[in-house]
């Protein structure tokens, strides 16, 4: 069976292995971890302080939604906001879209003063700024951090050896951090990438790929189309050996 490596922190990898199996993508996922979550505290916001959400592991750091207000970007953290007793109103794609978003209820008056974006430490596009100078005061809080880690062993030679390996992908920071890894080691094995955007695979520029398909929108339903599609093609090519 083909082996995809899943980067993500572990409960994250584990989650999108069990949504591969669910949509029947019949791959070996190698969980290795590149990043692992430290949650850090969270100051106490007003009742009526609506907040800004890029990912799940904001949601996690700030638990009791208790009806408040809060922006997302993404499904998965749509989801996991309503589930902690946020009303969301959600985005798709990316932080760009949300700020769109934002500014567009702004202009609506569909909330009252300024928000507060609860994010990672390595989080891109300076949110909370970009809102600030278009007029919507945004506060913010690295409410947790995301901490690199080495692959093991085990991991850095299966990277050594010949056979085909497939890769999913979904941050820049996450690409940068493969990257490395893959430097230190002999690398030998082909990688056939699937990645969430654009910036992802520009992170991948030091080292070589057979492939690497970027996904039309960051979303995981996406990301398994393009692993399904990529496993297709590596089927293929095996039958023609």
């Amino acid at each position: 069976m083909v082996q995809l490596l899943l980067t993500r922190p572990e409960a994250d990898s584990v989650r999108f292995a069990a949504q591969l199996q669910a949509a029947g993508v019949e791959v070996e996922p190698l969980i290795a971890p590149l990043m692992r979550i430290e949650v850090l505290p969270v100051p106490v916001l007003a009742q009526d302080q609506a907040v800004i959400f890029t990912s799940r592991n904001g949601v996690w750091a700030l638990p009791d939604g208790a009806g408040r207000l809060a922006y997302v970007v993404g499904a998965a953290t749509d989801a996991a906001a309503q589930r902690a007793g946020y009303v969301t109103r959600a985005a798709d794609g990316d932080a760009e879209a949300l700020f769109r978003r934002i500014m567009a209820d702004h202009a609506a008056g569909t909330f009252q003063g300024g928000l507060h974006h609860i994010r990672g430490r390595h989080a891109r596009g300076d949110l909370a700024a970009r809102l600030t100078a278009a007029g919507v005061p945004t506060g913010e809080t690295v409410s947790y951090e995301q901490v690199a880690q080495h692959f093991d062993t085990a991991m850095e030679k299966r990277l050594e050896m010949p056979e085909k390996l497939m890769v999913a992908l979904f941050s820049p920071r996450s690409a940068a951090l493969f990257a490395k890894a893959c430097a230190r080691v002999q690398l030998r094995a082909p990688l056939y990438v699937s990645v969430f955007s654009n910036a992802v695979a520009d992170a991948l520029r030091p080292i070589k790929l057979a492939q690497c398909d970027v996904v039309p929108s960051p979303e995981a339903p996406l990301m398994i189309d393009s692993i399904r599609r990529q496993l297709r093609e590596l089927r293929g090519l095996e039958g023609e050996i």
